[in-house]
């Protein structure tokens, strides 16, 4: 079996990819578990050099007065709570939001546009091994479209699944974990092309 190229990954992850292309990547994700897993370490590098890129455009010398000027008032104890905030995550630990551990999606990005909601591929961070998902898309009014569930990281909804063009969706996957415990993506946003 032949895997995808670094170019095809870095172009889909980037969304330079339409049409029959799209789709072709989307087929091989479909079959190839190591194909998936280098989309997702290309989609966080690609992730982490925009947010650098926002960072340096935003930062200067404002940033660094506000930083100063929180850390001083916050005090020691406030900073190295997130430092070992920070350090946790970096390690590998369980990201918790008010209770509720989160994890990521791949694919498609938040804001994608896509040509049709029929047929599309969606694709997620695996959250713990032997976690069961469930994929559920809704429209903007949260009414539900479309719901689904796998014990993998990829789910594709129906061909024939009938939705308006030009309107925009939402998409987020919950997760069961072996142990009992629930973990949860934020919602992303989806747009299908008129």
């Amino acid at each position: 079996m032949s895997h995808l190229t670094s170019e095809q990954m870095a172009s889909y992850a980037s969304r330079a990819v339409r049409g029959s292309d799209a789709a072709g990547v989307e087929t091989h994700l479909e079959g190839c578990g190591l194909c998936r897993d280098e989309l997702i370490q290309v989609t966080g590098v690609l992730r982490h050099s925009r947010r650098q890129r926002r960072a340096r455009v935003a930062g200067g010398i404002g940033a660094a007065a506000a930083a100063l000027t929180g850390v001083l008032l916050l005090g020691p104890s406030v900073e190295r709570d997130l430092a070992e905030r920070e350090t946790m995550l970096r390690d590998g630990g369980p990201a918790v939001e008010e209770g509720v551990r989160k994890f990521g999606t791949v694919a498609p990005l938040d804001g994608a546009r896509v040509e049709s909601l029929a047929g599309a591929v969606f694709l997620w961070r695996e959250v713990a091994p032997g976690a069961f998902y469930s994929l559920t898309v809704t429209d903007e009014r949260g009414d539900l479209v479309w719901s689904g569930s796998t014990t993998d990281t990829i789910l594709r909804l129906p061909a024939d699944l009938e939705v308006e063009s030009g309107n925009r969706y939402f998409w987020f996957v919950e997760a069961l974990l072996t142990d009992g415990t629930t973990a949860t993506t934020d919602a992303s946003r989806l747009w299908s092309e008129p």
